[in-house]
């Protein structure tokens, strides 16, 4: 909501957004590899049950589909559910998240992690990572750059 408040749209695209959001991982019950197909399936069959036009529908589909790595939004609204999505890597609770979301990959995968490969291939990803808005770049590419500092540091301590 913050991003898309922040990146000039309107509110009924603001709230395409949200919906977007509110469904964009539900896939993962069905799949942990696409996820977002499933997800945008599922967004798909709720909101023509509510009515919501093919058009309304084919938005919050794309904004979904578009958060499957690597990522590929075409527009505006697709870039700010993305940004969305991995904002956690520019947040003070980047740590925490991670370490919440090493347990849910293991847990759905069956695969365990060292500390020393998850670390590692946090910071592969965010080399590997840009945020597509203006909003989110400015906001919260310092503390981006500084997660990624404490990442290398704990790769590497001194």
């Amino acid at each position: 909501r913050e991003i898309a408040e922040n990146s000039g749209l309107g509110k009924e695209e603001q709230m395409l957004i949200e919906v977007a959001a509110w469904f964009h991982d539900l896939g993962y019950k069905n799949s942990i590899s696409d996820h977002e197909e499933h997800s945008a399936e599922l967004a798909q069959e709720f909101l023509k049950g509510r009515g919501l036009s093919d058009d309304k529908i084919i938005k919050v589909m794309g904004c979904i589909v578009a958060t499957k790595m690597p990522q590929s939004p075409t527009n505006l609204m697709e870039k700010i559910v993305c940004d969305a999505d991995l904002l956690h890597l520019s947040t003070d609770k980047y740590f925490e998240q991670s370490s919440m979301l090493k347990k849910e990959i293991e847990n759905l995968s069956g695969q365990h992690y060292s500390e020393l490969d998850w670390m590692d291939s946090n910071k592969n990803f965010f080399k590997k990572h840009t945020y597509f808005t203006d909003y989110v770049k400015e906001k919260y590419g310092e503390q981006k750059q500084e997660n990624l500092k404490k990442v290398i540091s704990n790769l590497c301590p001194e």
